[in-house]
């Protein structure tokens, strides 16, 4: 799991994935109308800072470094708490995007589907033929 050399290929393919698809000539509606509510939910015109704001923020940030921490430093039968945190934390969002906007439950769940197979693949690449 520590191969700085695979971690070095996942960054690179991260930061040039978006040279490997054409741009869209115009996004999916349905994407833009999902963006536009997060965007509501995330900064609101009528609504000030207050706890449930802020604690939904450090919750997100928390998930994410208990999910880097579950899957670097655990050994091996052990990280697999962090890939079921962040399982559920995919399905949380897939359920509350869905809440937000009912006509992208389709479009999200494919994507969501999809990774989910990729990932799936991925992880029996690295786990089980390693």
């Amino acid at each position: 799991m520590h191969n700085w050399v695979m971690i070095g290929v996942g960054l690179f393919g991260l930061a040039t994935s978006w040279f490997w698809f054409p741009k869209p000539k115009r996004p999916p509606e349905w994407a833009e109308n999902v963006i536009n509510k997060e965007f509501e939910v995330i900064q609101p015109s009528d609504s000030p800072w207050g706890f449930r704001r802020v604690a939904q923020i450090i919750l997100v940030v928390a998930a994410v470094a208990i999910i880097g921490a579950a899957l670097w430093l655990l050994p091996h039968p052990y990280n697999w708490l962090g890939l079921i945190v962040l399982a559920v934390g995919a399905a949380y969002k897939t359920i509350w995007l869905t809440k937000l906007h009912r006509s992208a439950l389709t479009p999200i769940l494919v994507v969501n589907l999809v990774g989910y197979l990729l990932a799936g693949i991925i992880l029996v690449l690295l786990f089980f033929l390693a």
